[in-house]
């Protein structure tokens, strides 16, 4: 079945992900031409730079890690420990993070215990160990951290 019996009326700039859906549902046989053209000059545009798959060594973690206080590498994980003054606070700041985690398309493990105190863990489950992915995430949770932690610092003014 060829590609364009599939789809006939879709946008250029449409086809390369159907395409990759139809592969994915083997809608089209892999060894046949495609089709796409030039898909609006996708072919010409420079690639955006992926996140490295390859899992990084120890070594390169803790190096990596010593950039961001605070967290520290168990196995293939990593893990931050920090408290808050309130429950209340250690629910924006684990909102903030999971916001982050959705968006860095990361699922990490976040637990309140005793009200105020925050674990995050972050793990890579698909493959075998961490990858750059997961140490840009720590990186930018740390950053979240930081301006959390910022703002709980300021003084809160009251009108009177």
């Amino acid at each position: 079945m060829h590609f364009t019996n599939i789809y006939p009326k879709l946008a250029a700039s449409d086809k390369a992900s159907a395409v990759a859906s139809a592969l994915r549902h083997r809608l089209i046989d892999q060894r046949e031409p495609v089709g796409l053209g030039d898909c609006n000059g996708l072919a010409r545009r420079p690639a955006r730079p992926t996140p490295r798959v390859v899992p990084l060594s120890a070594r390169e973690v803790d190096q990596a890690l010593a950039q961001y206080p605070g967290w520290r590498r168990v196995g293939k994980t990593l893990i931050r420990d920090l408290s808050t003054r309130e429950f209340d606070e250690a629910l924006r700041l684990v909102e903030r993070v999971a916001q982050l985690a959705v968006d860095y398309l990361r699922r990490p493990d976040m637990c309140i215990s005793e009200f105020n105190r925050v674990r995050l863990r972050i793990v890579n489950l698909h493959h075998s160990g961490l990858t750059e992915a997961e140490l840009r995430l720590a990186a930018k949770t740390s950053a979240v951290i930081d301006e959390h932690n910022a703002a709980e610092a300021q003084p809160a003014t009251h009108a009177a």
